[in-house]
């Protein structure tokens, strides 16, 4: 299965690293899904899901350091 592989920092510093599904990074491409490649669209994408759902999971408010796929 693959992953990506999350690093956030939370508001008192700590680091939080995190594994989510690969599927994350799917986007729709008329008919189809594919999974986004370009580093810039992951970042927008991995903010979105932070916003969404790590923040609260977390309970505080989380930034993005970095990430990579398995």
């Amino acid at each position: 299965m693959r992953s990506i592989i999350v690093t956030m920092r939370t508001e008192e510093g700590e680091e939080v690293v995190r594994e989510i599904d690969i599927s994350n990074f799917a986007v729709s491409r008329g008919e189809y899904d594919m999974i986004e490649t370009d580093p810039e669209n992951q970042r927008v994408i991995l903010n979105d899901w932070i916003k969404k759902r790590a923040n609260a999971q977390h309970d505080t408010r989380l930034t993005l350091i970095s990430w990579y796929t398995t």
